[in-house]
């Protein structure tokens, strides 16, 4: 996938729509919360590779920096799960690039 970076980017806005229609749900289920922040951290992990740095799209920016984002990962770390909160930490680890 990393060698593939540019491939997903057209797919992007519609990948952040998804996850902040659906993982950002109050009723949200634990296992679609955490595979909605697992995807969210796999997209930010690809950009925030130094070669891909530079072409990481203005969308991926500022998705990780939305409060109903941050929201998400916040109730994924509190999650009763102990793989949706260790989901929620490596996304944080991911997100701090862009913060």
């Amino acid at each position: 996938m990393k060698n593939n970076a540019m491939t997903i980017v057209p797919y992007i806005p519609g990948i952040i729509q998804f996850i902040g229609r659906n993982g950002t749900a109050n009723d949200v289920d634990d296992k679609i919360l955490q595979k909605c922040v697992s995807v969210a951290g796999d997209i930010l992990n690809v950009f925030s590779q130094s070669k891909f740095q530079s072409v990481c799209p203005p969308a991926v920016q500022s998705f990780v920096k939305d409060a109903d984002i941050q929201g998400m990962v916040t109730r994924a770390a509190a999650s009763q799960d102990e793989n949706t909160r260790e989901t929620a930490q490596w996304a944080r680890e991911q997100a701090r690039p862009y913060l």
